[in-house]
């Protein structure tokens, strides 16, 4: 990073610093002047009030008793429209014409991206876009913070920016819409005195350095002895070089001095020829730098319809409870109260002394009006319901809710594209400003090449002193604010499967869901609680099929043995069968030679018995 010597400054003798003074806030009160002709000066502190939603002027004698309600339509419509605006996430492109490398102008736009988030850049232009629907025209100032901490917390010094009230800030030539075009341009603050003191030049008596009233044209109010001056910062151009002149009522705090650094007492080759002020307009007001707003146009309209409301109120208040007639017998110091349960004491002699009149009818003409009124205030400002999804969300999807709003916000793309050129213009003085200050800055940027996700590189201003470079700003994201169609497609993509829980939930849009974080957690644990009893499941499992594998072995040998057992019964009953049948062929052959042999035997003795002549009755 550059060392400068903030103390260098102008050495031209014929400078005064007391007609500097006296120029400076001659110049500053022409250029209040001019906002007070125009109408600003007054007009602005008002649009604040109602869109912060102070939209009653004080009460008076015949309107102490009106009531006072606040329907803050113009707070709706702004934010409806801020948010049309900043829908699409712009960044700066930087790029030449010149033959340079192309690592120079890559890490060139790393740096830019860097630096856009490290000075909440993005958190500025809410705010700015806001001020500009508010107030008309909103304004950047950049200028270098020798008091900003580095990364590691030291104090190294580093670019910021910060948003200036348009009734804080003045031009030479207000009829020129250009800032950069101005002969000069000034910012009015309101400082410590301590702080001045300290940043004063070392000739400077800080005598003269004393709080002063606050002349802000709204909150003017401030803390008794808050110790705070105003304090006039002053950008002119000497020889097509940006100077600097800071000064109070009484003093000039610090002479003019160039905003470009000085290196070791040396001028820069490279000077700064750009104010460091951005000046964006909301919508543009003819002849004039100054710009107009959403709210200027519906004061009117918002002043009706809280007058409706409040005569609606008024009238309800009035005939609600309805009226008693009461004979002057009847109460005898009873008080009508219409308290739920209330008895009263008809002390009149008839019992008629105390009867309820018929309520009156009451009209809906007033709610009839404001209904239309609104709708009509709103069609006008492009902040329909179709904008907001109202009434649409319960009826459509995601995605048709999403289109419906995109044709919705073709009308105000007017608007958009002025901001689109104000943030180019802000790429410019950015531009400068990194040529300027940083010289050999080390910053983390993104490795998309590698697999490591963060890598650091050094950006050195001096390589891009010779290098003109063009910058536009190029969209990011889609074309809607809306989240419906970003909703429905993950619905869409976790109902088939594509994406878990987890990816689901970490892809919800932030602004969808409030606990997103706790979503995960939950998610994480369920799985991981799963996961666990799937395990212990499995283990259990395992057990079981080893156990089994450990029977199944015992058993087997079981098995085994009966298969054997049953292969040699098996043999034996084959063996027994053949020995059956050996058996039985030989008791056939025995029972045929034995019947051979008896068939012999009384052969032979049938013989005998003839031979010895004892006849056929003969026993042997």
């Amino acid at each position: 990073m550059k060392e400068f010597n903030d103390d260098i400054f102008l050495e031209d003798e014929d400078l005064d610093a007391e007609e500097q003074c006296t120029a400076a806030w001659r110049d500053y009160e022409n250029a209040r002047q001019y906002q007070a002709n125009i109408g600003i000066a007054h007009d602005i502190p008002k649009f604040v009030d109602f869109f912060e939603g102070r939209q009653w002027a004080p009460a008076t004698e015949n309107t102490k008793f009106l009531p006072r309600p606040v329907v803050n339509l113009i707070k709706m419509i702004v934010r409806n429209k801020s948010a049309a605006i900043l829908s699409t996430p712009v960044r700066l492109v930087y790029s030449t014409d010149q033959t340079v490398k192309s690592e120079l102008i890559r890490v060139f736009n790393d740096f830019a991206n860097y630096m856009v988030k490290e000075m909440r850049q993005e958190e500025i232009d809410d705010e700015c876009v806001r001020d500009g629907a508010v107030k008309g025209t909103y304004v950047y100032h950049y200028y270098w913070d020798s008091e900003a901490q580095g990364k590691d917390g030291t104090i190294k010094g580093g670019l910021r920016v910060e948003k200036i009230d348009p009734l804080n800030i003045f031009f030479s030539n207000p009829t020129e819409t250009d800032e950069q075009r101005q002969k000069w341009v000034m910012i009015s603050s309101r400082e410590d005195v301590s702080s001045v003191r300290a940043r004063a030049d070392e000739d400077v008596n800080l005598d003269e350095i004393q709080p002063d009233e606050n002349d802000d044209y709204y909150y003017s109010e401030e803390q008794e002895e808050s110790g705070l001056v105003t304090v006039l910062t002053k950008y002119f151009r000497q020889d097509g070089e940006v100077y600097c002149l800071r000064a109070t009522k009484g003093t000039v705090i610090n002479k003019p001095f160039p905003i470009t650094p000085r290196v070791d007492g040396e001028k820069n080759a490279y000077r700064a020829t750009l104010y460091p002020v951005v000046v964006g307009s909301y919508d543009r007001r003819e002849k004039s730098i100054y710009g107009i707003g959403e709210v200027e146009g519906l004061i009117p309209n918002q002043q009706a319809i809280n007058f409706l409301f409040a005569m609606q109120t008024l009238e309800t208040q009035e005939l609600g409870w309805g009226k008693y007639v009461v004979r002057p017998d009847a109460l005898r110091g009873q008080r009508i109260t219409n308290e739920p349960g209330q008895v009263l004491t008809d002390y009149s002699a008839d019992g008629k002394g105390i009867s309820r009149m018929d309520a009156p009818t009451f009209t809906n003409m007033p709610l009839t009006l404001i209904q239309n009124l609104m709708d009509a205030t709103r069609v006008v400002t492009g902040s329909t319901e179709v904008m907001t999804g109202e009434t649409l969300s319960g009826q459509m999807s995601g995605a048709a809710i999403a289109q419906l709003q995109s044709q919705a916000q073709l009308p105000i793309e007017h608007l958009q594209k002025r901001f689109w050129r104000v943030k180019e213009k802000q790429g410019k003085v950015l531009e400068q400003a990194f040529k300027l200050y940083y010289e050999g800055e080390t910053f983390p940027t993104h490795n998309e090449d590698s697999s490591e996700k963060v890598k650091t590189e050094q950006f050195n201003g001096s390589e891009y002193a010779s290098i003109e470079l063009d910058v536009v700003v190029e969209a990011t994201a889609g074309v809607t604010s809306s989240t419906a169609g970003d909703i429905a497609l993950l619905d869409t993509l976790l109902a088939r499967g594509a994406i878990d829980e987890s990816t689901y939930v970490d892809a919800y849009p932030q602004n969808a869901v409030s606990n997103k974080a706790r979503l995960l957690e939950a998610i994480q644990l369920n799985k991981a609680t799963s996961l666990q009893a799937v395990t212990e499941q499995l283990q259990q499992a395992q057990a079981e099929t080893t156990q089994l594998l450990e029977m199944l072995k015992s058993n087997k040998k079981v098995v085994d043995d009966a298969v054997v057992a049953i292969q040699e019964v098996s043999r034996l009953k084959k063996l027994i069968a053949e020995l059956y049948a050996e058996a039985k062929t030989k008791i056939d052959a025995a029972n045929t030679e034995n019947q051979a042999v008896t068939q012999d035997a009384t052969h032979f003795a049938e013989m005998i018995a003839n031979e010895i002549g004892l006849g056929q009755n003969a026993t042997v």
